[in-house]
Formats: structure tokens, sequence, C-alpha cells
């Protein structure tokens, strides 16, 4: 009888070492996926990071572009205020060559008037 004990406890000795070998196996396999994890999670990181880095460059980007259209609109405000005066100052410019035109005429028929 203790020969069968014996045996039955180096049997099951033997099944306990076969499931610590297979939790051994296992927990390597869930170490390398822990890291496979991990690795992916820094990939993630960095590319948020660069992400963030190119929302930067963006924001930087359209205050600069905000600068420059506040700048045009300056400009343009400048152009249309040029193009009143000019335009202002066309109208009076007819004027006067209408007047002068008139006073022309006027010369003319005077000198007409006097040479009779």
């Amino acid at each position: 009888m203790s020969e069968k004990l014996l045996q039955l406890i180096v049997e099951k000795l033997n099944h306990i070492e076969t499931d610590l070998c297979s939790i051994k196996d296992e927990q390597q396999l869930m170490k390398a996926d822990i890291q496979s994890i991990k690795d992916e999670q820094q990939l993630m990181k960095a590319e948020i990071q660069t992400m963030k880095e190119d929302i930067q460059t963006m924001k930087e980007d359209i205050q600069t572009m905000k600068e420059d259209i506040r700048r045009l609109e300056a400009k343009l405000d400048s152009v249309t205020t040029q193009v009143g005066h000019n335009t202002e100052e066309t109208v009076k410019i007819n004027y006067i060559a209408d007047k002068v035109n008139e006073h022309d005429l006027d010369i003319k028929m005077l000198k007409k008037m006097v040479a009779m």
C-alpha cells in the first residue's frame, strides 16, 4: 500500500508540475501580450504628441492668417476710401471740364459778337 500511495503522490506531483508548466507558459504569453500592449501604448502616445504639435502649428498658422486678414481688411478700407475720394474728385473734374467748355463757347460767341 505504501508503494501505491507513493505512486499516487508521484502522479499527483507530476500533474501539479504539468499544471505549473502550463501556468508558466501562459504567464510568459501574458507578459508578451502586456509588453505588446505597452509598446502600442507608447506608439499611441508618440502619435498623440505629434498630433498635439500639429494642432499647435495649425493654431499658429490660423493666428498668422487672422493677422493677415486684419491687414487686408485695413488695406481694403483704405482702398475703398480712396476710390470714394477719387469718385468725388472725378465728379468735380468733370464739372469743371463742363464749365470750361461752356466758358470756351461763351468766349467764342463773344468774339463773334465783337467781330461783327
